[in-house]
């Protein structure tokens, strides 16, 4: 575009100046031709006498001119002056007139003619008109090449001084002043060449050219050319102005300028041509096929001189540089403000490297530009010849360069990329033959941009692109607190891509990146508060395909959160693909416990988590809350039953499955837990815990429970039957040799905590700390999680020198005063019938008393309902104690009491009224007693 625009421009003001030039030469002949014409025409009609001297020189001077002159009205006085109106010239071989003048005045010295010389003092033309004849022009008519030109000549010894000309060359406005020299070259012209055979000799080729001329400006509108010819000590240089309103080119594509001008100084010697500086100015410009205007354009040329002979190419002439500036640019819809191009040539011939003349070549090119308010520079060389070009180049993309893209594509980019600062890549391009592109390396700095809606501050790294593979060996990016640094290979040629990549990240933060369910169901259970987990990533996949990638990762992270669970340190390595995860370790710490194992999991991602398949191998020493919270949905509700007061041992291994996997829903765990501190089992509370749970679907089992409680051990058989919907709990199990008051302290706290109230003491069960054992033997059945809701049967058995001193039974005491009952064992029988305990069967018996009793106990009130009867000498082996059975044995059906009340609060009192009797009658023998001083043998009881 540059070179044939100044080809063109070049090419018109060679042709302008090579016909202005010979023009006023010509002219100049033409003016003498037409002073002598006058003198042979005035000497002819007579009007005025013309003396001798100047009829021969005219004579002399036409005797071989072959031109003919027609004038109209002429006037000539003796002082020198002569005017002639209307004049026509015509050649032999021409039947048209080539010029026609409207008027000439030339002024003569009188002197000079008084001794018989001609010294033309001033030549003034106007209304001069030029024509080709028909048979020269390339239309084939007459066509008139200079129009209306008016010219004021002073000739001088050595010099034409040109006053003004003014005049149209075809639609060139031409304007010319100054001085032209002459000298003796030109006397001698004058001799060898007279007017006459100038015009006859030379009058076709100049009209050849002059239609040249007019070619070559009919793609300018409106031209004007103005010419101040200067002299100076080296030669003659012409200040030029040439312009044009606007200019239309078609080679090699259609190229319009508005308003055109240039300058420039060129020296005139006649042997060649020197131009430091042109500078052609355009206020507007386009290419329409293109999409391309531009407004402000300038084109700088830099030493214009003519060619040696001797040089090969045919370039007439050579440049040095050519520099466009322009103040705008818009290319298809983008703006382009003051845009800079500098064309140079290794050999310093620009014209030819451009191929304009000959063959092109190598072109050293520089341009800077200011594209999207961006400034982007490229330095580099083309070779047009090869067509191709390398070089380097930097750019800030900005943020609106995203418009521009999706209005080329026409495509809303806003979900997938965003940008808030601009990018910047700087780096080196390079091409093969043909313009084809080879490769293309750079490094890449942006700030403050989002991918798929992932705010990602800072990207940057050296990137290497081929035209189908991106690489990078140093890339970093950083998300927030995240980052990450490594290696990437990306192959759009099947959109395959791999990362290699160390850093740290939060996985959730870039889920948009990989849309996938699997991705968020990984991860989502972890959350990372204090910083990123460190990871080592390896991953591969396709761009249009991410349910093939896959990525092998190491990471470990401090204080992560997982399913709720506060860690101190995790770590795992695994491998991923959608559809399946092999988590090959992974290691968790908390509070100096910790856990470690595998785990496993495939699913069908077009059927989601209800498909997933898993295997997991894990101990741990973790608590076993956390345990819980770790295993999520997949553990049984029915195991939050359990509780314990410091971490378990706990193994565990097994498998799973869901409703729409290949295996169907299943659950197949096996758990051993051993704890040595105490548990709670739905609240209730023991200690040193030994067991394995089976986890077999809906059904979960204990099949060997053991554990402590209240002193005593625990052997039990524990199932949980539709653990997913009615969980039902069947036990069977013995508590062998437990402490009473230490039972009756943690069932009171049990209770405290089921009614959220105050535990009440000891001291409300026992008079004091009794050493009294008990066992227990019992199985039952119920709904889990609603302990009055069971059924079964079971017995108990206690005994103790001091069971006398429970509560319950020492009142009987205080209700039969006249012995002292003490018991040293009880047995009872009884069945389990939702809220109550139904005793069929107790006995109670001591060293000298025994009570058989039946009743029951209802649960949550704690209400006692009790019949027993009291023998208090049956058990006695003293001979008066055993007189006493007898003697009371008619009487025994009336020692029946009932046991009413509450737990807390039990009440005796006697069935029948004699009893009331009885009482009466230890009252007063405990009242008198102290009174006497000598022994009263014991007396029988009397009835009232």
């Amino acid at each position: 575009m540059v070179g044939s625009l100044v080809k063109s421009i070049i090419k018109a003001i060679r042709t302008a100046f090579s016909g202005a030039f010979t023009f006023i030469l010509w002219t100049f002949w033409l003016i003498l031709a037409v002073i002598l014409g006058l003198q042979i025409y005035v000497a002819s009609t007579n009007q005025l006498q013309v003396p001798t001297f100047l009829q021969k020189a005219i004579l002399e001077r036409l005797a071989v001119s072959g031109v003919h002159i027609a004038f109209g009205n002429t006037t000539f006085d003796p002082s020198g002056s002569i005017l002639i109106e209307h004049a026509t010239i015509t050649l032999d071989g021409f039947e048209e007139p080539i010029a026609t003048v409207q008027s000439l005045y030339a002024r003569i010295d009188p002197e000079a003619l008084a001794l018989q010389k001609i010294e033309p003092l001033e030549l003034r033309v106007s209304g001069v008109n030029l024509r080709v004849p028909a048979m020269l022009s390339p239309s084939g008519r007459a066509d008139e090449i200079v129009k209306d030109l008016d010219a004021d000549f002073i000739p001088k010894s050595k010099s034409l001084k040109i006053q003004y000309l003014r005049g149209h060359v075809g639609s060139l406005l031409l304007s010319l002043s100054g001085e032209v020299p002459f000298g003796d070259q030109i006397k001698s012209e004058q001799q060898a060449l007279p007017v006459a055979e100038l015009l006859a000799k030379y009058y076709p080729s100049i009209s050849k050219r002059c239609a040249v001329a007019l070619g070559a400006l009919s793609a300018l509108y409106n031209p004007y050319l103005r010419v101040t010819l200067i002299p100076t000590a080296d030669g003659e240089i012409a200040d030029c102005m040439f312009g044009a309103s606007s200019l239309h080119l078609t080679d090699p594509t259609v190229m319009q300028f508005g308003e055109i001008n240039a300058s420039a100084r060129i020296p005139v010697n006649g042997k060649s041509v020197g131009v430091d500086e042109l500078i052609i100015n355009a206020n507007r410009f386009s290419v329409p096929s293109n999409s391309v205007t531009g407004r402000g354009v300038r084109i700088i040329v830099k030493g214009v001189k003519s060619k040696d002979a001797l040089k090969t190419s045919i370039s007439p002439i050579q440049i040095d540089e050519i520099n466009l500036i322009a103040t705008r640019l818009l290319v298809k819809g983008v703006s382009v403000q003051a845009p800079m191009i500098s064309l140079r040539a290794k050999d310093g011939d620009v014209l030819t490297a451009l191929g304009l003349f000959d063959n092109p070549s190598i072109v050293d090119l520089k341009a800077k530009a200011w594209v999207l308010d961006q400034r982007d520079i490229f330095d580099g060389q083309v070779d047009l010849k090869a067509r191709s070009v390398s070089g380097d180049f930097k750019s800030l993309l900005p943020p609106s360069v995203l418009e521009l893209v999706q209005s080329r594509l026409k495509k809303n980019l806003d979900k997938y990329i965003q940008f808030n600062n601009p990018v910047e890549i700087q780096g080196h391009v390079v091409t093969d033959e043909g313009w084809h592109f080879r490769q293309a390396v750079a490094h890449v700095d942006a700030t403050d941009f989002s991918i798929l809606s992932v705010k990602v501050d800072e990207l940057r790294g050296n990137f290497v692109f081929d035209g189908t593979r991106l690489s990078s060996q140093d890339a970093y990016a950083r998300i927030g607190g995240n980052y990450a640094r490594g290696a990437l290979y990306e192959d759009f040629s099947n959109y395959s891509f791999r990362y290699l990549i160390k850093g740290q990240l939060r996985p959730l933060e870039i889920s948009r990146w990989i849309p996938q369910a699997w991705w968020s169901d990984l991860f989502k259970p972890f959350v990372f508060t204090a910083t990123a987990p460190m990871a080592d990533l390896d991953f591969s996949g396709s761009m249009l395909d991410t349910v093939h990638s896959k990525s092998f990762l190491f990471a470990e992270s401090k204080d992560p959160i997982i399913r709720g669970v506060d860690f101190d340190y995790v770590q795992t390595i695994l491998f991923s693909r959608p559809q399946f995860v092999d988590v090959f370790n992974f290691t968790l710490i908390k509070n100096g416990s910790s856990a470690q194992g595998r785990f496993a999991r495939s699913l069908d991602i077009g059927i989601g988590n209800s498909s997933q398949m898993a295997d997991f191998d894990a101990s741990s020493s973790l608590a076993y809350e956390d345990l819980l919270a770790l295993g999520g949905p997949l553990v049984p509700s029915a195991l939050s039953a359990i509780s314990f007061s410091a971490p378990p041992s706990v193994i565990v291994h097994g498998s799973i499955s869901g409703p729409d996997s290949i295996k169907g829903a299943h659950r197949d765990i096996d758990i051993h837990v051993q704890s040595n501190k105490g548990l709670k089992l739905s609240d209730f509370p023991l200690d040193s815990v030994s067991t394995t749970i089976n986890v077999k679907d809906d059904l979960v089992a204990l099949p060997d429970f053991n554990a402590s409680f209240a002193g005593g051990q625990i052997h039990s058989k524990v199932k949980i039957t539709d653990v997913n919907s009615k969980p039902t709990l069947a036990y069977d199990g013995t508590l062998t040799d437990a402490r009473l008051d230490k039972a009756i302290l943690l069932m009171s706290s049990f209770s405290a905590d089921k009614h959220h109230s105050e535990p009440e003491g000891l001291a409300a069960f026992l008079k004091d700390k009794s050493n009294v054992l008990f066992s227990i033997s019992s199985k039952a059945q119920g709904p889990l999680g609603i302990p009055n809701s069971f059924h079964g049967s079971g017995n108990a058995q206690f005994r103790g020198a001091e069971l006398g001193q429970v509560k319950m039974l020492g009142l009987l005491s205080e209700l039969i005063r006249f012995t002292a009952l003490r018991f040293t064992s009880a047995k009872a029988d009884f069945t389990i019938e939702g809220s109550k305990l139904n005793f069929s069967d107790i006995s109670v018996v001591g060293a000298n008393s025994a009570i058989n009793a039946q009743g029951t106990y209802t649960f949550g009130t704690k209400q006692l309902d009790f019949k027993a009867r009291i023998n208090p000498f049956k058990e006695s082996k003293n001979l008066p104690q055993q007189v006493m059975d007898v003697v009371l044995t008619p009487i025994a059906d009336v020692l029946q009491v009932e046991l009413r009340g509450t737990v807390d609060k039990p009440s005796w009192a006697f069935a029948n009224s004699p009893v009331t009797i009885l009482r009466n009658l230890g009252e007063k023998d405990a009242a008198g007693s102290p009174a006497k001083t000598t022994p009263v043998p014991i007396q029988p009881a009397k009835l009232p």
